[in-house]
């Protein structure tokens, strides 16, 4: 997949080239993708589920190798938000961009986590997360 993402490449790179990995990785049990990726709102995508058209949040993680994610600024608040209404929120680990992308879901964040910031061992996200693609 094409998205300008260079084993040196920028930040802004390896997080563009993760989110077109998820769309496209989860679009067989997503759709409707929405970007809402503001710091006031704690994550990067809505999308519908297909099987019940139920509202899933998703905070989406590029990386390089892999590594340590954390939850920062308003991220561990719509994590546990979510939670405490019942609601879908998950998230997509992409490491290893661009070459060897993998897509890495974890649906309850809350129980892998550590919460300073929320930080999710790779260790953990890998345990608790079902390797996608």
């Amino acid at each position: 997949m094409e998205v300008g993402a260079k084993q040196a490449g920028e930040k802004n790179h390896v997080e563009a080239f993760a989110m077109i990995f998820v769309e496209k990785n989860l679009s067989a049990e997503l759709s409707d993708f929405v970007a809402k990726n503001r710091p006031q709102v704690g994550y990067d995508r809505e999308a519908k589920r297909r099987s019940d058209g139920a509202l899933v949040r998703l905070k989406i993680k590029g990386q390089r190798p892999d590594q340590p994610v954390k939850l920062i600024c308003k991220e561990p608040e719509a994590a546990q938000a979510a939670a405490r209404n019942g609601e879908q929120f998950r998230l997509c680990v992409v490491p290893r961009v661009p070459e060897e992308a993998q897509l890495w879901v974890v649906e309850n964040v809350m129980k892998v986590g550590s919460f300073e910031t929320m930080t999710i061992v790779d260790s953990n996200w890998k345990t608790h997360g079902r390797r996608a693609v």
